[in-house]
C-alpha cells in the first residue's frame, strides 16, 4: 500500500488502539441524541438495544469464538470464554455502578461515597471492556476484521 499511514506497519498496540478509537467515536456520535434531548419513544430504545444485542452476539460467535476454536482448539476458547465471563461478572460485582433502569449496584459500602456521575462512568468502563478486548483481538487477527469488529460494534 501507498499511503501516508499503512496502518498495516505499525505497532500491533498501536493499531489496535487506533482501529478502537472508531466504536469510540460512533457510540459517542450515538450519545449525542441523549446529549441533544431527542425524544426516544420506550419502543425505538427496545428494537435498538435489541439489535445491537445481536450484532453483538453474532460478532463474538463468528468473529471471535470460532477463530479462537480454530487458532487453539475448544478447550483452549472454552477455557478463554469461560474466564471471561467469570472476570465480568467478578467486575460487576466488586466495581460501584448504576444502571438507568436497575439502579445502583455494588457493595453497600461504597453506595454513598460516589457521585452518580462516577457511577454511571464506571458501568460505562465495566461494560466495554469486552467490546475493547474484542476489537484489539480481531485488530491483532488481521486490520480487515479489526475494521469489521469496530463497526459492528460502533
Amino acid at each position: 500500500m501507498n499511503s501516508i499511514l499503512d496502518i498495516h506497519m505499525l505497532n500491533p498496540l498501536l493499531r489496535a488502539f487506533i482501529i478502537g478509537l472508531i466504536p469510540a467515536g460512533l457510540t459517542s456520535l450515538g450519545s449525542l441524541l441523549i446529549l441533544l434531548k431527542v425524544n426516544i419513544k420506550e419502543k425505538q430504545m427496545d428494537i435498538g438495544m435489541g439489535f445491537a444485542a445481536g450484532v453483538m452476539l453474532v460478532a463474538s460467535f463468528t468473529g471471535l469464538l470460532l477463530p479462537a476454536i480454530e487458532a487453539g482448539g475448544v478447550l483452549i476458547a472454552l477455557t478463554g470464554f469461560i474466564i471471561g465471563v467469570f472476570l465480568i461478572k467478578i467486575l460487576d460485582k466488586i466495581i460501584p455502578h448504576t444502571h438507568f433502569v436497575k439502579g445502583y449496584e455494588g457493595p453497600s459500602t461504597m453506595r454513598a461515597a460516589l457521585k452518580k456521575a462516577w457511577l454511571i462512568a464506571l458501568a460505562m468502563i465495566i461494560h466495554n471492556i469486552p467490546e475493547g478486548m474484542a476489537v484489539g483481538a480481531m485488530t491483532i487477527l488481521g486490520v480487515t476484521e479489526g475494521l469489521t469488529m469496530a463497526f459492528a460494534i460502533g
